[in-house]
Parts: C-alpha cells; structure tokens; sequence
C-alpha cells in the first residue's frame, strides 16, 4: 500500500447540503501523489452523517474517515483531523467551499523546498447573485476570499494562508496534540476566526517558509446572509474580538481601564453615526463600508480587551452583533 502523502481535513457542523456539494468536488480528484480525506463533524445535529455516508461510495480506494467532534468549535474538529491524519502533508478546507481540479497536487507541489512549512491556494467567491457594489473593497477580506496573484511565490510577512485553502506540513506542528488554539476560532454561531494567525505566526517565528500556488484554486460558495450589510456588520465585530484575543493569548500587554472604556463607547458612538450618514446601504461607496466596518472590527477589539477573558464579553457580542 502506498504512504498517505496527503490528508484533506474538512470541518463542518449543521450544513449537510454545502458538505455534499464539498466532498463530491474533492473525491472527483484523481491526484498524483497517495492521499486520504478526513471528514470531522463538529456535533452536528443535521443529516450530516448520511450525507457522509452517501458520499463514501465515491471515494473508491482512498482511505476515507469520518470522526465526530462533540466539543464544539472548529479548531476542536481540525485538531481531531490532524491527530488522525497519516499525510505528509495536511490540506484544509471548508465544508462551504467546491475544490477545482488539480487542487490536491497543486498545494502539494508548494512543498518542493523543504523549508516550506505552509502553502497557500486561491480562494474565489462564488456568489449566489450579484454582490452589491459596497462589497468590492478590503472588507471582503471577512469573506475568506485570498488571491495573492497569479504568480507562483513566497508570501511576504503580512501575508497567511487561510483555512478555506491551506495546507501545512505535518512535521512542521511538532507532534503537538492542539495546533489549533481552542479558545480561537469559529465556535458554534460566533465566528472569532485567527485560530490560523496564531498557528501560522509559530511557524513563522520558527523559520518556516510560506509558499503560494495559484494554480490551487478553490471557490467559496457566498451564503446569501453573508452578502448582507448585517451580516458584514457581525462578522466585523466577531473578527475584531479575535484579532484582540489571539494578541492578548499571544502574551500582549494589557490595556488600561481608563483607556479601553472610553475607547469602547467613542468607537460605538463614531460607528453608529458613520451608518445614519450612509443611509441606504445600496448607495455607500466602497470605501465609506470599509471606513464603518472598520469602527465594528474595533469595537470588537474592545469588547475583548474588557470581557474577553469572561462569558459575558461572548454574550456582547451576540446582543451587538
């Protein structure tokens, strides 16, 4: 039997129809190199498993698991996926996403130089209708859309890999039982995400190499809520308070009380004002939904500077989000 090369982990939880259409393009891969597809099911209470079930009969030879994850959050279910992976190599990606042909091979070839810890693919939207126009900006980035060009390369020191199209070399994580920090990532409805950012920016200061395939292509089915300047608005917010909470675990220095509560009130005051300014969202120019989604990524970040370490800074931000 030939040596598992690679091993595809996807997370899902409650989106039994969007894992259908996610496995069917990923076991339609014929790649070069040995593989197997690890499927984690973070307690879903859908019809998750049949659909799995379903599916296996595609997967001919490749070795093809199902694992369910009771402790909710995503990077419970990818740890769970990587102490079962036998790869070499171990590629990620999202139940909501559709694999296009040669994306196994392709991420795995990022890996020609041993230095190379992580490799990046292109992420692509694939819209349910027409966006409106205020979501062509920066802000996309919320969506997990990644395209670093169409060059093959290294990615600067501001540049990641993001989960909906990764993969990292397994020997680069060091045997550790929790790559992924569970008190970071997609928990159930919040979406605090940078689970990654905090793993990646280890690898980093270990020395790895992050290299870019733009040839590993991937597209990102867009939920109809997430095109919604509310959805944007939640997401922004859920962003935010993890992009604060990976910095205080990654040992920042606190920020005075007398600092963050008028922080926190001036930054919902200015948000708030900037959204009765717009108006009507189908006119705000791009920019200006850059500018107002801004003020709700850092009213997060205050949120967790002064209850994040509780239950009841997750409780704010459902009730603001």
């Amino acid at each position: 039997m030939a040596t598992t090369t690679a091993s595809v982990i996807v997370s899902t939880r409650n989106r039994a129809q969007l894992l259908r259409g996610c496995l069917e393009s990923l076991l339609a891969e014929r790649p070069a190199i040995a593989w197997e597809v690890i499927v984690v099911d973070n307690a879903s209470t859908d019809e998750t498993a049949a659909t799995v079930e379903r599916c296996r009969e595609l997967a001919g030879g490749v070795r093809f698991e199902y694992l369910v994850e009771e402790r909710l959050g995503l990077s419970h279910a990818r740890n769970r996926g990587v102490a079962d992976a036998r790869g070499e190599y171990l590629l990620f990606t999202d139940d909501d996403v559709l694999v296009q042909p040669g994306w196994v091979d392709a991420l795995c070839a990022g890996f020609a130089q041993d230095d190379v810890a992580a490799v990046a693919g292109c992420v692509r939207p694939e819209w349910p209708s027409p966006p409106p126009r205020w979501l062509a900006g920066r802000h996309a980035g919320v969506l997990a859309l990644t395209d670093f060009g169409d060059d093959a390369r290294d990615l600067t020191e501001d540049e990641v890999p993001v989960g909906a199209n990764m993969a990292i070399r397994a020997s680069a994580l060091g045997g550790s039982a929790q790559p992924f920090d569970p008190r970071l990532g997609h928990q159930g409805s919040t979406y605090f995400a940078y689970e990654e950012f905090e793993l990646f920016g280890e690898l980093r200061a270990g020395g790895g190499r992050f290299a870019y395939r733009p040839d590993a292509v991937v597209r990102h089915r867009i939920l109809p809520e997430r095109m919604t300047w509310e959805g944007m608005r939640r997401a922004s917010i859920h962003n935010g308070f993890g992009s604060r909470r990976a910095e205080r675990l990654g040992g920042a220095a606190p920020i005075a009380l007398r600092i963050s509560v008028p922080s926190l009130v001036r930054t919902y005051l200015s948000a708030s004002r900037h959204r009765r300014q717009n108006g009507g969202r189908d006119e705000v120019e791009p920019q200006a939904a850059w500018e107002e989604l801004r003020r709700y990524w850092d009213l997060g970040r205050w949120i967790e500077v002064l209850f994040g370490g509780s239950r009841l800074g997750g409780w704010l931000i459902g009730r603001l989000a």
